[in-house]
């Protein structure tokens, strides 16, 4: 499954890394996260981050198709940044691990909390990205350095 997932975003990152603004192609994705499809994914990926921590095989499953998604969200985020599109300050690594864990937990809001309005949900999450990824989101001198 994990696999197969994975499969999938690629082919989504680069429909993304190819239109015409990234930013908003990426931040149009999130809509997904209300899907039934995708609904039915979220216990699903939770088990897997449960099973990996005991699971040494699992862990490693984990591990490589994270770093695998990581790297093709890496690379979209460059793209936007020659593209302008993309503060430039972030580090395109630690932004693509930090917009996966985001996703992950805005996967297990509806679990934690469904009485919750789930697109108002992920309105807000965009709102949070955008403001994060667009240039000028915050003074480059006040971003922390890696």
């Amino acid at each position: 499954m994990a696999e197969i997932r994975l499969e999938e975003a690629a082919a989504r990152f680069g429909q993304l890394a190819e239109g015409s603004s990234v930013l908003e192609a990426f931040l149009a994705q999130l809509d997904r996260l209300n899907s039934r499809r995708h609904g039915a994914v979220q216990p699903l990926l939770l088990e897997m981050l449960s099973e990996a921590g005991r699971d040494p095989a699992m862990a490693k499953v984990v591990q490589d198709t994270s770093r695998a998604g990581r790297a093709l969200l890496a690379e979209v985020l460059r793209k936007g940044q020659a593209r302008g599109e993309i503060d430039t300050s972030l580090d395109p690594e630690m932004a693509a691990a930090l917009l996966m864990s985001l996703m992950d937990g805005a996967k297990a809001m509806s679990i934690r909390a469904p009485d919750l309005d789930g697109k108002a949900a992920v309105e807000l999450l965009k709102m949070m990205i955008g403001r994060f990824l667009a240039p000028g989101g915050q003074a480059a001198e006040d971003r922390p350095h890696t």
